[in-house]
């Protein structure tokens, strides 16, 4: 199987996406509780509780992908 790398400046590519995945997830997560949200009438929702769950389901999914290029690139 052929290894995919990384050229030098995706390295500083992937560490800033890392960086920016990690922000966005911190502030995914100091959002109000689905379960404090669905208690509010709909009309008062600034969004969804649902979008905001996948939303953040990706965001670690994307965390976990450019932490495993990150470990690849380390490796190889």
């Amino acid at each position: 199987m052929k290894s995919l790398s990384t050229p030098a400046g995706g390295r500083a590519f992937l560490l800033e996406l890392e960086i920016d995945v990690c922000t966005e997830l911190t502030l995914a997560e100091a959002g109000p509780p689905e379960e404090e949200a669905v208690s509010l009438p709909i009309e008062e929702w600034l969004s969804d509780p649902e979008d905001d769950q996948r939303y953040e389901t990706g965001l670690r999914s994307l965390l976990g992908a450019v932490e495993a290029m990150r470990r690849t690139e380390a490796e190889g």
